[in-house]
């Protein structure tokens, strides 16, 4: 199965431009890249789901009603050689991840900058790892 993980940029600017609220002064909208804020934006535009493969578990970010890519995270199985502290069983690590289609639309809503990464990354890895819960807790 091929994915084609960048866009074209007329897709993305045709849900930037027109689904999307511009963060203006005509609009007289404040937005502040906040936990909060990425939360409602992510849960607006994007549902995440799971799936599961041979290797671990991929959490995708797929589009709400716009024809935009989907973002997606991949989890492995956690073993000892991760990090030095004892895991338990049924512990998954982040091993890679695709957020380019969610990193561009929090841009053209809040023009983020360098400084904002910290931020989105935080905020974006807990919805992965809150998702991968919900899971683990529905599939015990």
């Amino acid at each position: 199965m091929s994915v084609d993980l960048i866009p074209p940029v007329s897709i993305i600017t045709h849900i930037m431009d027109h689904e999307i609220p511009q963060n203006s002064t005509d609009q007289n909208v404040a937005l502040s890249v906040t936990d909060v804020n990425i939360r409602k934006i992510i849960s607006q535009y994007y549902t995440p789901t799971i799936s599961e493969s041979s290797k671990g578990v991929v959490v995708t970010f797929t589009p709400n009603g716009h024809s935009g890519p989907e973002a997606i995270v991949w989890f492995e199985n956690a073993k000892k050689g991760f990090q030095r502290k004892p895991i338990s069983t049924n512990q998954w690590m982040m091993v890679d991840c695709d957020l380019k289609p969610i990193h561009e639309l929090l841009n053209k809503y809040f023009h983020i900058t360098e400084g904002d990464f910290n931020v989105t990354r935080m905020t974006l890895s807990a919805i992965a790892h809150e998702t991968l819960k919900g899971f683990q807790g529905k599939s015990k």
